[in-house]
């Protein structure tokens, strides 16, 4: 009895024990995989936010299998995949990897996506000249989120419409694609995004939409453009739509004044940051040639 007795201790004190250190070694790993989640996380962000490379953009490919493959066992909520696969897309299209941008974005798709994704899809698929398959993606998000309450649904609506209206300056999409935008710096003027597309519309037609002035921005997209790319370097789009505008501007002028030639030197100027900043980036690299 008394030897029965003692091995009935020892064994509930080896299992005491034994659950003791299973329990700090889930401790240990649930520990270690959310410090692993957060470098990757943190990874992805920081990739976002420098300049684009092909060498950063295959090393998120590489890495986003693994940051699924934690996520499912660790349980994290779908939104964390949808932010790996939104940043990879991102960095792949601004390097000029439309296929692998398209991929991403599919896979955002699949969840819950923001008009700005569909956007983005959307653009990827033209960049591969699918225009039909864009453009029926560009009219659903116009379609969806023009008369949205929420201002960054409208703001994407906007800017598919100018997707559809492309270079023709008197199309239909153009204008609703002005009423939109007009309508949003109204309430916020200083919106960079805003007067950026405010910008794009002018630049196409000014004749058109110079005369319905909207209060606090001035209708003059070169000075517009020259403004936000001074003002937000990191924002490539801003120096390429002043580098186009300035180029599309002298096509036609056989006798250029001193005011073209200090817009031309200016442009240069952006031009050459541009390509200084964003080497990999393939509209940089037009905008100078």
């Amino acid at each position: 009895a008394a030897i029965a007795g003692l091995c009935a201790v020892s064994a509930v004190v080896a299992l005491a024990v034994g659950y003791a250190r299973t329990a700090d070694a889930l401790r240990l790993a649930e520990r270690n995989a959310s410090l692993a989640g957060a470098a990757l996380s943190g990874v992805f962000r920081g990739v976002e936010s420098q300049a684009p490379s092909r060498r950063d953009t295959e090393l998120l490919t590489e890495l986003l299998p693994y940051y699924g493959e934690l996520a499912r066992r660790r349980d994290m909520p779908v939104e964390k995949i949808v932010e790996a696969n939104r940043i990879l897309g991102v960095c792949a299209y601004r390097t000029g990897n439309y296929m692998l941008a398209e991929k991403a974005f599919l896979q955002v798709a699949q969840t819950r996506p923001t008009a700005a994704d569909e956007y983005l899809l959307a653009q990827a698929m033209r960049r591969q000249g699918k225009d039909a398959e864009a453009d029926a993606l560009f009219r659903g998000v116009a379609g969806a989120y023009a008369d949205s309450t929420n201002a960054v649904d409208r703001f994407e609506s906007a800017r598919a419409l100018l997707a559809l209206a492309q270079e023709r300056a008197d199309d239909p999409d153009r204008a609703r694609a002005f009423r939109i935008v007009a309508d949003l710096l109204k309430d916020d003027p200083q919106n960079p995004d805003y007067r950026f597309q405010y910008a794009l519309i002018l630049g196409a037609s000014p004749r058109l939409y110079a005369s319905e002035p909207i209060p606090g921005v001035r209708p003059n997209a070169g000075a517009i453009l020259s403004s936000l790319a001074g003002e937000f370097p990191d924002r490539p789009e801003y120096g390429l739509a002043l580098v186009e505008l300035t180029e599309r501007r002298l096509r036609g002028i056989r006798n250029p004044r001193a005011v073209d030639r200090n817009g031309f030197s200016l442009a240069l100027e952006h031009a050459d940051r541009l390509l200084a900043r964003y080497r990999n980036m393939p509209d940089a690299v037009s905008a100078v040639v």
